[in-house]
């Protein structure tokens, strides 16, 4: 069994969209009226039929007790002394405990974050005593669940479902729902979406520079979200992201008047620690050489495969390729009027494409690509370190 409470002004989304996900599964969840009424009203004045009120119920036999936040649905939630009695009572059992948003200072409070991970809605990890905050979407520690905001319920959901044992039910109903892996631009490092990180990297190495941000149609409206819950404040125009990268490109070009003149750099949104000096040396290099890539030495041992077998290739012949790649703007909006081709692999591939030559300048070793569970853990290696510079 679980109980969701329902306080007064607690956040529509947050509330329903759990349920819905436990219930398809297959959960018993009650939702719990906190004020003596079954009509609960959310934060945005929806009307919300109970099927419980609080004073009437017991929690004995609850396997997990949800709060929604919003506000002021979760500081009605920390007032009210009966709550915080089946929380203490529960939490004493080992029993499973979520909060979403704001929510999490009812926790926070009651001691019950203390020497937790634990995430929140930006602006209440103060209320969070003795935790480990990460201002990741949703953290699990112990039998303490936590989710950041909005955003995250679906997430959250799922995560529910799988401290309840039931894997496979969370696995078939998040792909019933058409959702996946929260894309890797949007996950966190350290606290903060991946895509932001980069994004400020460039503000910072050319506050001057106009960013294009090309990003997927059905993710613009997570991304919104995510900048409204972080508060995200770096400048940029928008634009659809295309069938391939080739095509995404085109598109981010087409956002830049036509007549424009100077330096376009192209940079993988998953590289969020580019240094600033690549950022504007590569920038600074393309004003002469009009094709500009930053690069690394390979230092391990290459291997060529061919029909025998292997060979051994001289890796001092070889560079790994990052980004940003510079590029002057005319030059690359006549490479790519070129016709798509399947081995175009990155900017400089088509530009090659057109004759024109490549210049190679020394990139940064810490500029990796998010691309797998590792490069994370490393990734919040080098964020925490960022952070604290």
């Amino acid at each position: 069994m679980v109980y969701v409470f329902l306080a007064p002004g607690y956040e529509d989304i947050e509330a329903v969209t759990v349920v819905d996900i436990l219930r398809r599964a297959g959960v018993v969840v009650s939702t719990v009226s906190m004020d003596g009424d079954k009509i609960a009203t959310g934060a945005h004045n929806i009307p919300l039929i109970a099927d419980l009120v609080f004073d009437n119920c017991d929690f004995s036999e609850a396997e997990l007790l949800y709060l929604p936040g919003g506000l002021p649905g979760a500081t009605n939630l920390d007032a009210h002394e009966g709550l915080k009695e089946v929380l203490l009572s529960h939490n004493a059992k080992g029993g499973w405990i979520a909060a979403v948003c704001a929510a999490p200072l009812v926790l926070g409070h009651l001691g019950l974050t203390k020497g937790k991970t634990c995430t929140c809605y930006p602006g209440f990890e103060s209320e969070l005593a003795g935790a480990n905050y990460t201002g990741g979407m949703v953290e699990v520690d112990g039998n303490i669940i936590t989710g950041r905001g909005p955003a995250a319920c679906m997430e959250l959901g799922y995560t529910i479902l799988k401290a309840l044992g039931m894997d496979d039910a969370a696995d078939q109903i998040r792909g019933g729902m058409m959702y996946g892996e929260i894309p890797k631009q949007f996950q966190c490092l350290h606290g903060k979406p991946i895509l932001m990180r980069t994004l400020e990297a460039f503000q910072k190495a050319e506050p001057t520079a106009t960013l294009i941000l090309v990003l997927p149609k059905d993710q613009q409206a997570f991304w919104q979200e995510l900048c409204r819950e972080y508060d995200f404040k770096v400048p940029y125009f928008q634009a659809d992201g295309g069938e391939t990268r080739f095509h995404s490109v085109q598109n981010g070009l087409a956002k830049i008047p036509s007549g424009t003149k100077g330096i376009v750099a192209v940079h993988d949104g998953v590289r969020p620690f580019v240094s600033t000096d690549v950022i504007r040396n590569c920038m600074k290099q393309a004003e002469v050489a009009k094709a500009v890539i930053p690069v690394v030495d390979v230092v391990e041992t290459l291997r060529h495969l061919i029909p025998e077998g292997s060979v051994t290739e001289p890796r001092g012949e070889y560079r790994l390729v990052q980004t940003p790649q510079a590029f002057d703007l005319e030059t690359l909006r006549r490479a790519y009027n070129q016709p798509y081709n399947p081995s175009f692999t990155d900017d400089a591939s088509v530009v090659e494409a057109m004759g024109v030559p490549v210049t190679l300048v020394e990139g940064n070793r810490e500029n990796i690509k998010i691309t797998t569970p590792f490069d994370k853990i490393i990734g919040e290696v080098l964020a925490s370190k960022q952070d604290y510079v």
